[in-house]
C-alpha cells in the first residue's frame, strides 16, 4: 500500500489504484474528481451514494477506482452499497457484493437487518450475500425469509442456507424447516438442502418420495439431484411416478447425475408417454457415453425426433462405428439432419463402413454418396482405394464422391462484397482454389481405365472426374472417347472434360462438334472454346458456369477452323464461313442453352457484333429483352419466329410481350396462332395483342369467342370492345348467354360501349 496525494485526494490505496488515479486526474474529469474529493472529506456523507452509482460507470478505470475506495472507507460504506442493490444493473449487483465480501465482518450486521427491508431486490441480495459469506448468525433470519412473498427471495435464502448447511446449527434449522405446516418453508429447507449436495440426507428425502403431495415429491427430487451417485437409485424408483413434473425433474436428476448404472432405467424412460421425458431421458444416456451406446443406437429409430437428435449427437460425438448402419437407417426413413452430421463426425472411420453398407446394397448409394462428400477430404485416400473394388457400386459412388469433393474444394470462397448500397456474399471466381492435386494421382490410372468400360454411366462419371481434375494426360483418351462413343450423354461429358482441362490439343475436338446433332454435345462445345481465351493477348479468362481460371494460350479459333475445312476433317462447316461463323451459327440453335453459352463465348473471344441482325441474335441469346425490343426490323423477324416455333413457354412469352408494345401488322399470324398456345399466359395475351393491331384483328378475336378457356373467351371479349367495330355486335351478344358468368357479364359490357 501506498499514499497517493493529488490536491483533492490522499488515502493509502494499492499502487496500480493509485496510477489509475493518476490517469483520471489526467483525464480532468470533474464529476468523478468532485465525488472522490467529497468522499475524502466526508466518509459518511451522501457522496459515498454517488460513487457506489460510479460502479456502473462504463469505463473500466473510474470502476475500479470505486471499487477500491469503498473497500478503503470499509464498514461506514455499507448502508450505502446495500441501498445500491434496489438501483444497479446484475453487473452492479455482482460489484457490490464483491465489495461487501471484502469488507467482512463489518458489513454482517447491516446485511441481517437488510433481510427484513421492505424491497424485494434488497432482501434477495442481501440473502445471496450473506450466503456467500457464510454468515451462521443470519441461519435464524434466512430461515424466516423463507416465508417471504417473492419466489425469488425465497430461493435466495434457501441457498444461502444450503450454502451453510454443513455447519453444526443448520441442519437442525433445515429439519425445523421440513417439518413446519407451512409449505413454503418445506420447499425452502428442501432447496437448501439440494444446495448442500449432502448425501446424508438421501434416506430421508427417499421418505418424502411416498407423500401424497406432489409437489413434496418433487421438491424432494430436485434435492436430490446435486447429492451425487448414492440417489440415482432413489431417483429410477421415481420414474413410474404417477405425476408429470416428477418424473421429469428425476429423468433430469439422473441426466446430472450421469451413472452407468443409470442406463436400464433412461432406457426405459424413453418409452415414456410425455414427449419430454422422452427427450430428456436421450440427453441422459448421451451424457453417460460410451456405457449407453447400445441403448443409442436403438434410440435412433424412436419417432421422437427430439430422441433421435440426442442419440445421433452422442453417437457422433463418440465416433462409434458400430453405429454407422443405424445412422443411415435414421438418415434413410427420417431425412434426420443430426443422423448426417453425426456421420461427417466421424470422418474417415466411418468410410470403411459405409463402402461396406454400400457393397451390400443395404442403402442406396446416392445417401452415402452424400455422406461421403460432407466428409471431404478425410475420405479421398480411402475412395481412390475403392476405386480398385470388385464392385461397380462402390467403384461409380467412389468416382462421384471424388468427383464432388474436388469440385468443392476448387469453389472460391465466399466473400462479403457491395453492390451498389447492398452488402451481400458472394464467391469471386478470381479467387478458385487448387483443390486436391497429388492427392488424387492414385486414382489417375484407374479412371483412364475406366474410360473403356462396359457401363456407359461408369464412362460418364470418369469422364467427369479426370475434366474436374483438370488430368493434361487425359486429353487424348477423352477425345478418342467422343469419337467412339455411341452415347450422347457420355460425348457431352467428354466434351466438357475436355473444355475444363483446357490447353492446345482441347480446340480441334471442341470446333469439331459444332454440327452434333445432340444439344447437350452443342452446349459443351459452345461453352468451352471461349473459355481458353484470345491466343493473342493470353489473357486469363473464366471458365464458363464451373468458377475456375485457366490460362488461355489455345491457337487461334478462326485458323483452326479454316484448317480442318480445307483438310475436310470437318465437313459441315463451309469453306466460305470466315473466322467464328459456328459459333455465330450456334446463336441460331433451337435449343436455349446452346444459344446462350455460344452468346457467353463469343463474348469472352471478343466478338463484335456488326450488323444488326447479328446484335438481335446476340441479345436474344442472352435473353436481354429490353434492348431486343429497341431494335428495328431484324428483331421482329426473330421474335415472330421465336413465338412460333420456340419450344420454351417463358421465352415465347417475352417475344410476345415485346411484339405486343410494338404493335407490327406483321405478327397479326402468330398473334392468332398464340390464342391456341399450350401457355395459359400466352393465350390471355394473345387477345391484347391483336387488340393493339386494330381492325384487322377483328376476325382472329372473333374465332376466339369459341375457345374453350373461359378467360380466352373473355379477354376476346373485351377487346373486341375496346376495338370499338360495331359490325361484331352479333357475335358479342351471343356471348352474354355464355356459361361463365365473367365472360357473360364481359360480353354486356361490350354490347353497351358499341351502343347496342
Amino acid at each position: 500500500m501506498s499514499g497517493v496525494s493529488m490536491g483533492w485526494f490522499t488515502m493509502p490505496v494499492r499502487e496500480d489504484v493509485a496510477t489509475l488515479l493518476r490517469v483520471l486526474d489526467a483525464a480532468e474529469d470533474t464529476e468523478t474528481i468532485q465525488a472522490f474529493r467529497h468522499l475524502r472529506e466526508d466518509e459518511t456523507g451522501p457522496w459515498i451514494a454517488t460513487v457506489v452509482d460510479l460502479l456502473e460507470d462504463r469505463r473500466g478505470v473510474v470502476k475500479d477506482v470505486a471499487h477500491w475506495l469503498l473497500v478503503g472507507v470499509g464498514a461506514p460504506a455499507v448502508p450505502f452499497l446495500i441501498d445500491g442493490f434496489c438501483r444497479c444493473n446484475r453487473g452492479g449487483e455482482l460489484d457490490i457484493r464483491r465489495i461487501l465480501r471484502k469488507i467482512g465482518p463489518g458489513a454482517t450486521n447491516p446485511l441481517v437487518e437488510a433481510l427484513r427491508s421492505s424491497h424485494p431486490s434488497i432482501r434477495k441480495a442481501a440473502a445471496t450475500t450473506l450466503g456467500e459469506m457464510q454468515v451462521l448468525a443470519a441461519s435464524a433470519a434466512l430461515m424466516a425469509l423463507l416465508r417471504d412473498p417473492v419466489m425469488s427471495v425465497r430461493q435466495a435464502a434457501a441457498d444461502a442456507l444450503g450454502a451453510m448447511a454443513r455447519s453444526t446449527e443448520c441442519p437442525v434449522l433445515l429439519w425445523f424447516a421440513i417439518a413446519s405446516p407451512d409449505a413454503r418453508m418445506r420447499k425452502g429447507g428442501l432447496r437448501a438442502i439440494g444446495v448442500s449436495g449432502d448425501p446424508a440426507w438421501c434416506p430421508f428425502l427417499k421418505t418424502l418420495l411416498s407423500s401424497p403431495d406432489c409437489t413434496l415429491r418433487h421438491a424432494a427430487v430436485l434435492a436430490l439431484h446435486r447429492c451425487g451417485p448414492q440417489a440415482a437409485g432413489i431417483l429410477e424408483g421415481t420414474l413410474a411416478d404417477e405425476h408429470d413434473l416428477v418424473r421429469l425433474s428425476a429423468v433430469r436428476g439422473l441426466k446430472h447425475i450421469a451413472a452407468p448404472s443409470s442406463v436400464g432405467a433412461l432406457a426405459g424412460a424413453l418409452s415414456d408417454p410425455v414427449p419430454e421425458i422422452q427427450a430428456e431421458a436421450a440427453r441422459g444416456l448421451s451424457r453417460i457415453g460410451r456405457p449407453a451406446v447400445s441403448s443409442l443406437m436403438d434410440a435412433l429409430s424412436h419417432p421422437n425426433p427430439g430422441v433421435r437428435a440426442a442419440a445421433a449427437d452422442a453417437l457422433g460425438e463418440l465416433g462409434e462405428v458400430a453405429a454407422v448402419f443405424p445412422l443411415l437407417r435414421a438418415l434413410e426413413r427420417h431425412d434426420d439432419e443430426r443422423a448426417f452430421c453425426a456421420l461427417v463426425r466421424m470422418g474417415d472411420a466411418a468410410v470403411p463402413a459405409l463402402l461396406a453398407h454400400l457393397a451390400n446394397q443395404e442403402m442406396p448409394p446416392s445417401l452415402i454418396e452424400g455422406v461421403l462428400v460432407a466428409i471431404g477430404r478425410r475420405a479421398v485416400d480411402r475412395l481412390c482405394l475403392a476405386l480398385d473394388s470388385p464392385d461397380p457400386t462402390v467403384q461409380l459412388t467412389a468416382v462421384a464422391a471424388l468427383t464432388k469433393i474436388e469440385a468443392r474444394e476448387r469453389r472460391p470462397p465466399l466473400v462479403c462484397v457491395w453492390e451498389g448500397p447492398v452488402r451481400v456474399r458472394k464467391r469471386i471466381r478470381s479467387m478458385a482454389r487448387e483443390g486436391l492435386g497429388a492427392w488424387l494421382d492414385p486414382a489417375i490410372p484407374l479412371l483412364l481405365r475406366f474410360l473403356h468400360h462396359d457401363d456407359p454411366d461408369m464412362r460418364r462419371q470418369a469422364a467427369d472426374a479426370l475434366g474436374e481434375f483438370r488430368c493434361t494426360d487425359a486429353l487424348g483418351p477423352l477425345s478418342r472417347l467422343y469419337e467412339r462413343e455411341p452415347e450422347n450423354v457420355v460425348r457431352a461429358a467428354a466434351l466438357n472434360a475436355i473444355g475444363r482441362i483446357g490447353g492446345d490439343d482441347a480446340a480441334p475436338s471442341l470446333i469439331r462438334v459444332r454440327g452434333d446433332a445432340d444439344a447437350a454435345a452443342r452446349r459443351e462445345a459452345a461453352d468451352h472454346p471461349g473459355e481458353s481465351g484470345c491466343p493473342e493477348e493470353g489473357i486469363r479468362v473464366r471458365v464458363s458456369g464451373k468458377g475456375h481460371v485457366v490460362a488461355g494460350s489455345i491457337p487461334d479459333v478462326r485458323a483452326e477452323t479454316a484448317r480442318l475445312s480445307g483438310e475436310g476433317a470437318d465437313p459441315w462447316v463451309p469453306p466460305h464461313l470466315p473466322g467464328m461463323a459456328p459459333l455465330v451459327a450456334c446463336l441460331r440453335d433451337e435449343d436455349a442453352g446452346v444459344r446462350a453459352r455460344a452468346a457467353e463465348a463469343l463474348g469472352t473471344l471478343g466478338w463484335d457484333a456488326g450488323s444488326e441482325e447479328d446484335r438481335a441474335l446476340l441479345y436474344f441469346a442472352r435473353q436481354e429483352w429490353e434492348k431486343l425490343s429497341g431494335m428495328g426490323d431484324a428483331a421482329v423477324e426473330l421474335l415472330i419466329h421465336t413465338l412460333e416455333h420456340d419450344r420454351k413457354k417463358t421465352i415465347r412469352k417475352h417475344a410476345l410481350d415485346i411484339l405486343r408494345r410494338r404493335g407490327d401488322p406483321r405478327a397479326l399470324a402468330v398473334f392468332t396462332h398464340a390464342l391456341r398456345d399450350d401457355y395459359s399466359l400466352i393465350r390471355w395475351e394473345a387477345p391484347l395483342a391483336l387488340e393493339g393491331l386494330g381492325a384487322i384483328a377483328v376476325p382472329a378475336l372473333i374465332g376466339a369467342l369459341d375457345h374453350e378457356d373461359r378467360l380466352t373467351r373473355r379477354w376476346a371479349v373485351e377487346a373486341l370492345g375496346r376495338i370499338g367495330d360495331a359490325s361484331v355486335l352479333p357475335q358479342i351478344s351471343r356471348m352474354a348467354w355464355d356459361e361463365d358468368i365473367e365472360v357473360s357479364r364481359a360480353a354486356m359490357e361490350a354490347v353497351e360501349a358499341l351502343g347496342g
